[in-house]
């Protein structure tokens, strides 16, 4: 395999990336040098940022796997850009929760048993609420789209021939993954507020981690329940077979579909489209050749 199918570091990583990994690691340190004994609450964001670091990374690259990205608008997952705004948000978010809750223990440690029920709602609602986000509004970008017209710009008695063609998923189909993607984020957020509740209370077992500021004026540790653990897992994992449902949706599309709009089409626009497609869909190099 010749060495120019291999992309390097620097190709990948774009500077809005670079950008994004100084900030949020400026941050990750600041709050860590609190002297944080017991780092498990940093995973939430660093599972939320390198998410965003990944979509970013789709989005910068995707261009290099189409001959004509402006007559295909390819966009199996939504906006990569829109996801990786969000979760880059939600990391920094977090973050700033904890760097609070961290100096609040040096300040005001008789105050964080107060603190404590309003820190992990808030906490795991942040967290939460970002995977049900980003499948808030994906019908709007999830889609395939093919615009020839974008290549007779000098042409009005072209353009009345040729028309468009849109390619998405069935909105009930993605509405019910949106309303999955909901009832998982309430009932998530439901339990852990009431979990946080009743192990406050000692009505149930927790685990109590130690804030920078623990001992100090007798004050207690965080005592987290369990579920907040629990959530950590559940909404990447549900995320992850999510976008691989709606991936493989929008990839059901049959060649013959795309036929129909090349009747008006010169023979290089359809070359252009057809060699698209097989770089992008698999599928259609084991179906009828479009020619």
């Amino acid at each position: 395999m010749s060495e120019e199918l291999y992309l390097s570091v620097r190709d990948l990583f774009s500077e809005k990336i670079l950008r994004n990994c100084i900030l949020f690691f400026t941050l990750f340190i600041f709050t860590i040098t609190q002297e944080w004994d017991n780092i498990i609450l940093f995973i939430f964001p660093i599972i939320t940022f390198s998410l965003s670091i990944i979509f970013q990374i789709i989005n910068d690259n995707k261009w290099r796997i189409s001959i004509k990205s402006d007559i295909l608008n390819y966009n199996p997952l939504g906006s990569e850009k829109i996801h990786s705004n969000r979760f880059f948000f939600s990391s920094l978010l977090l973050l700033i929760f904890l760097f609070w809750i961290g100096a609040e223990s040096y300040y005001h440690p008789q105050l964080i048993s107060s603190y404590s029920l309003f820190f992990q709602i808030l906490y795991i609602f942040t967290y939460t609420f970002t995977f049900f986000w980003i499948f808030l509004d994906i019908w709007n970008y999830s889609h395939i789209i093919i615009t020839p017209l974008k290549e007779y710009k000098n042409s009005d008695e072209t353009k009345q021939n040729i028309t468009q063609f849109n390619h998405i998923i069935d909105i009930k189909f993605i509405k019910l993954i949106s309303y999955l993607s909901l009832i998982v984020f309430l009932i998530l957020n439901i339990l852990n507020t009431l979990f946080s509740f009743l192990t406050l209370n000692s009505i149930i077992p927790g685990i109590e981690l130690n804030l920078p500021g623990t001992n100090l004026e007798l004050s207690q540790g965080l005592l987290l329940n369990y579920l907040l653990f629990l959530s950590l897992l559940i909404s990447p994992i549900l995320t992850i077979i999510l976008f691989f449902i709606i991936y493989n949706q929008i990839n059901k599309l049959d060649p013959n579909q795309v036929e129909n709009i090349f009747n008006n089409c010169s023979e290089e626009i359809k070359n252009l489209i057809s060699e698209n497609f097989r770089i992008l869909n698999i599928k259609f190099k084991k179906k009828k050749n479009i020619k």
